[in-house]
């Protein structure tokens, strides 16, 4: 029976198969493993557990110099991965603010309120100016929510509020949306 070993060459990083006649002759190249081969595995479908764990039992191990090519190529591979996730990161990043500023001015805008710092869009791409009548409604509600818990002493800490930042659409009476907060003690 033919036996197919996926292999990779830690000089060229280049991943392939190794193909033998028997199982003997694949364990035999096991034992003599040429330098700076690494065995992945078995790529042989057919061949039993049994068969597999015996060739891992032939393969000789990699030798100091082979163990610090792979993790020279494995920290090389992870600085890539890191690069194109950050890469990717940065791409969607603006893909959402190119849709923010292509979609509607007067969509709900969500605000995030601390009782000490500014009144700041939740979404830092959300480059809409707070006009004056959302950061009015948005104080007012935090100020009825402060009369809620000035008895036990606290205040609005934190508080995440939706509002219409513009005209209010047809049927809507109230800016604010919806709302939630976090008391603290004053």
């Amino acid at each position: 029976m033919n036996v197919e070993l996926t292999v990779h060459d830690l000089r060229t990083d280049v991943e392939g198969t190794q193909s033998f006649a028997s199982v003997e002759a694949a364990k035999a190249w096991l034992a003599e493993r040429p330098k700076f081969i690494q065995v992945f595995g078995v790529a042989t479908r057919e061949l039993s557990q049994e068969v597999g764990s015996e060739l891992r039992a032939c393969m000789r191990a990699l030798d100091d110099e082979e163990r610090q090519l792979k993790d020279r190529l494995a920290a090389k591979a992870d600085e890539a991965a890191r690069q194109r996730a950050k890469v990717k990161r940065a791409e969607e990043a603006e893909h959402h603010r190119a849709e923010l500023a292509a979609a509607d001015p007067n969509r709900p805008l969500d605000l995030s309120y601390r009782y000490d710092s500014e009144l700041t869009p939740t979404d830092v791409a959300d480059a809409r100016e707070i006009t004056p009548e959302a950061r009015q409604a948005v104080l007012e509600w935090i100020e009825e929510r402060n009369t809620w818990v000035e008895s036990r002493s606290q205040i609005v800490g934190m508080a995440n509020v939706k509002v219409w930042p513009g005209p209010l659409p047809e049927g809507e009476t109230e800016r604010v949306i919806e709302g939630n907060f976090v008391p603290v003690s004053n």
